[in-house]
């Protein structure tokens, strides 16, 4: 899995990756740790050599043996330990010892993967409101193999703290992580703020790594919302899980595997994503799927939600305003009653919810996902690769759920913990 480290994409992100070196160690303050002077040159050492073991090296081409620098950083956790007595409510001392298993892993011992989380969680439960372990977890799993899991890991503080609150490294060390998992807006965005907060440099452009930052921007293109695409160019699947991407759309869906998914593609502003759910047993017997349609529509200029919806609702008499809880927080949904539709399964109730969203500041970065190949641990970017990003401006959205009578407790359930969980939007 180590390989995966090595993004194959071009000649400049070969050099990103091998030159980089931001470091958690920056945002490590050892001289808190009690009895650090006794390891300061221990500590010199670490800090000194950080490009032997920052990353995994597939060759090592270093004066030096991987062995002596193996037992070098062995010795240093050793040492460490004895000092546990004076640190065992230290979140510097777990996060060094964290980053050291860390290290130790890139050089091919890999039980120190386990025992690198170890050490962050520790520092975790000291301080939950401190956002380093969870950087530091993110990068481990990342350069693990576990896009995953770093994701979610990252995830947890980016969606709850203001961007400028960050160390800049820790900017940094994201936008090499989201390249790792193929996630380009993310890396976009991280690149941006590392700039922003780093606030070394006037402009970006005088970056070390710009060059890979301005290839990757060049390959981000907007689709003509007056034209038509195939449901290729409009809905990516992440291959080993059940989950679907349309960056165009501004929509990702969790799935399941049982589940029925037709996307489709765009015209005439318009897309339709069409799913529908495991079969239940309604009466006499029956199996049922309860059916739910995402319609996305780019507005034409003046049009609004409102103006928008009545397409839909003035169509029959019997649509009703309801209060329907869901995580977007709209007022806009409404129940359609059908009694003399499909009578043997108690009629056919129909659910619509419609929302908008705003074009955001950074779009699709809320809507990407880990997709790196797990197969060969390599992809490439070709000199066509493009990154398609969302629409420009609003976006209109109309959930609809429709199911019968006599299964309806059961696939409303389902309708609601997907919505809740398993649907998400660019915003």
């Amino acid at each position: 899995m180590k390989l995966r480290t090595l993004l194959i994409l071009s000649v400049y992100f070969i050099f990103f990756l091998k030159c980089i070196v931001f470091g958690n160690l920056l945002a490590i303050n050892i001289t808190e740790i009690n009895g650090w002077e006794s390891l300061k040159s221990d500590f010199d050492y670490l800090w000194e050599n950080q490009h032997m073991y920052r990353y995994y090296q597939p060759k090592w081409n270093f004066p030096i043996a991987k062995e002596q620098v193996v037992e070098r950083l062995e010795t240093l956790l050793v040492k460490l330990d004895k000092l546990e007595a004076k640190n065992s409510k230290n979140t510097e001392y777990y996060l060094l010892k964290g980053d050291i298993a860390h290290y130790l892993y890139n050089l091919d011992k890999t039980t120190y993967y386990e025992k690198a989380l170890i050490m962050y969680e520790k520092a975790k439960a000291i301080e939950p409101r401190d956002y380093r372990p969870y950087w530091f977890i993110g990068q481990h799993e990342f350069l693990s193999g576990h896009d995953v899991k770093g994701y979610e890991s990252y995830k947890t503080v980016i969606d709850v703290i203001p961007p400028d609150r960050f160390h800049w490294a820790f900017w940094g060390d994201y936008s090499n992580c989201a390249l790792i998992g193929m996630m380009p807006f993310n890396f976009l965005m991280a690149f941006e703020f590392m700039h922003k907060n780093k606030d070394e440099f006037k402009n970006i452009d005088q970056e070390p790594f710009f060059n890979t930052y301005n290839d990757v921007k060049n390959r981000v293109t907007i689709l003509d919302p007056d034209s038509s695409y195939e449901v290729q160019k409009i809905w990516t699947k992440v291959p080993w899980e059940e989950i679907y991407i349309s960056t165009p759309l501004g929509i990702r869906i969790h799935a399941k595997k049982s589940w029925h998914i037709n996307p489709n593609g765009f015209a005439k502003r318009f897309s339709v994503m069409m799913m529908y759910y495991d079969a239940v047993k309604g009466n006499n017997n029956e199996d049922i799927r309860a059916g739910l349609s995402i319609f996305t529509y780019i507005p034409e200029d003046g049009e609004t939600l409102e103006t928008h919806m009545k397409k839909y609702l003035k169509k029959d008499k019997n649509i009703k305003k309801i209060t329907l809880k869901n995580k977007f927080n709209t007022p806009h949904t409404y129940e359609l009653f059908m009694p003399d539709l499909a009578k043997e399964q108690d009629g056919i109730r129909v659910f619509f919810i419609f929302l908008e969203r705003d074009e955001p500041a950074y779009p699709c970065v809320k809507i990407e996902y880990p997709c790196a190949p797990r197969d060969t641990g390599f992809f490439y970017f070709n000199d066509d690769t493009k990154f398609i990003s969302r629409f420009k401006g609003k976006l209109f959205y109309i959930i609809v759920f429709e199911t019968r009578g006599s299964v309806y407790n059961t696939t409303f359930k389902m309708f609601s913990d997907f919505i809740n969980t398993g649907l998400y939007f660019d915003e």
